[in-house]
């Protein structure tokens, strides 16, 4: 999987989501854990956080249509019992949690996922008991400060990219939204218990866990009720090469909790005896009644009406991710995993759909690329690249292919199918075959550059963001990060047209 990211454009928004606890003095019971999270989660005072982001993403035409994921998550139960300060959790997946295959069993590598690349499969791996490269993570932002950028989050719960079952825990967390299945932001664990009900089998498919001593997180006020606060959950791996991973609510709009007090009913006077004379009068205003407890609702905070359309970004796509963390000869053999049709019909007539770089064994689609309003933390609105997963992203401001002006195209380099991940290894005089309207247009490489991102200049910067900018040639432009361990690199590959031709579409083998 190598981390993808969703293809769906993600809402910038916050959902908050209102939660009603121990209304008038009603005590309810814990969950009692069997491995089924959806029958065990039943009382009023759950939380349900549905996976709003649609069906994980499995390779084609290795898997049949249609084949589900064991990181796929359908709802994320959460339920607190005050009295015991404990927070249950059960995470109910499609089919049996941590099966990242589908193939029955959550240890073992199917034949499907296992098949070696030497014989045209994708050689990868099912870890057993969420071990190395498997991961969940629930975010958990106590201090209830994150707004619409990255970081905010003080906790994480689960295991960690490097660990396994064994090491499930609470940890500090320093990484940004969406970020946790990765060891990058994970730091020292905490010691508030966290239990596991049992690895998931075919007989236990739901992931099930209690978290002790819950208003002792850091970042939660001392010795006060539970503030507001904030939950995000993602599941995946980086081994099970081209399958995707799964977020809820999505990957980048956590769910805000409101716990809600039992309302306070002021004291009245009540006489301790009625006169004997005095009829029993039926009253004109009813009676105070219970309110029942209002099940969870998500609802969408809308953006302003006179928000102007955001302009495209003018920075450069992030199309990489920090594995650092990863034994670097590892991430050197990060297999490029492609689809050569695209998930969306084009967004205009003309934009182009496939991409060749026969150098380097390359064809994969290509997918429209637009962008997104984003808020940072001080309320200034910005425009942010979507991300495009397992396909080459066509930048939708661009030129077509065949017409004067700038083609940017932008790919990952060792998430997401990692499309362009030999993109640094071309050189000039080597072809690009661009592909639209059932046309081949040729473009020559002229320039393979290497800028720096990290710690950039804002000269440097200003350069990097030239090389997306329109022309008035007839240009090809390619972008990726680099190095493969740890993105500190852009690499722009520019080329020209030599010439547009009636050939037909044709895929080599990726």
């Amino acid at each position: 999987m190598k981390l993808r990211l969703r293809y769906l454009t993600l809402s910038a928004v916050m959902i908050t989501l209102c939660i009603f606890f121990a209304v008038h003095g009603v005590i309810l019971a814990a969950p009692v854990f069997t491995g089924d999270a959806a029958a065990d989660f039943t009382s009023p005072a759950v939380i349900k956080i549905s996976d709003m982001a649609g069906d994980v993403g499995m390779p084609l035409p290795d898997f049949p249509a249609g084949t589900r994921s064991g990181w796929d998550m359908r709802t994320v139960y959460l339920e607190y019992d005050q009295a015991a300060d404990t927070m249950y959790v059960g995470i109910d997946c499609i089919v049996i949690c941590g099966d990242a295959d589908n193939d029955g069993d959550p240890n073992t590598t199917g034949p499907i996922l296992g098949k070696p690349v030497s014989q045209g499969g994708l050689g990868g791996k099912d870890v057993a008991n969420f071990g190395a490269g498997e991961s969940f993570g629930l975010l958990i932002d106590t201090n209830n400060d994150f707004a619409g950028g990255t970081g905010g989050f003080e906790v994480v719960i689960g295991v960690k990219n490097s660990d396994s079952l064994a090491n499930i825990g609470a940890y500090a967390y320093t990484g940004n939204v969406g970020g946790q299945l990765r060891d990058t932001g994970w730091g020292a664990k905490l010691p508030n218990p966290v239990t596991l009900f049992a690895p998931t089998s075919a007989t236990t498919p739901d992931l099930e866990f209690s978290i002790a001593n819950f208003s002792t997180l850091p970042g939660f006020p001392v010795g006060q009720p539970i503030q507001s606060y904030k939950l995000q959950m993602a599941m995946g791996s980086i081994v099970d090469d081209g399958i995707g991973e799964d977020y809820a609510p999505d990957q980048l709009s956590p769910v805000e909790i409101t716990p809600t007090p039992p309302p306070t009913v002021p004291a009245t006077e009540t006489p301790t005896t009625l006169p004997t004379d005095t009829p029993t009068v039926t009253p004109t205003v009813p009676a105070p009644t219970e309110t029942a407890t209002v099940a969870p609702t998500e609802t969408p905070t809308a953006l302003p009406t006179d928000t102007p359309t955001m302009l495209p970004p003018t920075s450069v796509p992030t199309t990489g991710a920090d594995l650092s963390q990863i034994n670097a000869a590892a991430v050197q053999q990060i297999p490029v995993i492609s689809k050569l049709t695209a998930n969306s019909q084009p967004a205009m007539a003309g934009q182009p759909t496939l991409l060749e770089i026969p150098a380097i064994h390359l064809s994969t689609a290509v997918e429209t690329m637009g962008w997104q309003r984003m808020v940072d933390a001080n309320g200034v609105a910005y425009s942010e690249w979507e991300n495009i997963e397992f396909a080459a992203g066509w930048q939708k401001n661009s030129a077509l292919p065949g017409s004067q002006g700038n083609v940017v195209l932008s790919g990952h380099n060792n998430i997401e199918g990692a499309v362009f991940r030999d993109l640094w290894k071309l050189t000039a005089g080597q072809q690009i075959h661009v592909y639209a309207n059932n046309k081949a247009y040729t473009y020559l490489v002229d320039t393979v550059k290497l800028m720096p991102e990290t710690n950039a200049s804002a000269d440097q910067r200003i350069q990097t963001a030239a090389f997306i900018r329109q022309s008035n040639d007839f240009r090809l432009t390619l972008v990726s990060c680099w190095p493969p361990n740890n993105n500190t690199h852009r690499v722009f590959v520019t080329a020209h047209l030599i010439r547009p031709s009636d050939q037909p579409m044709q895929a080599v083998m990726r």
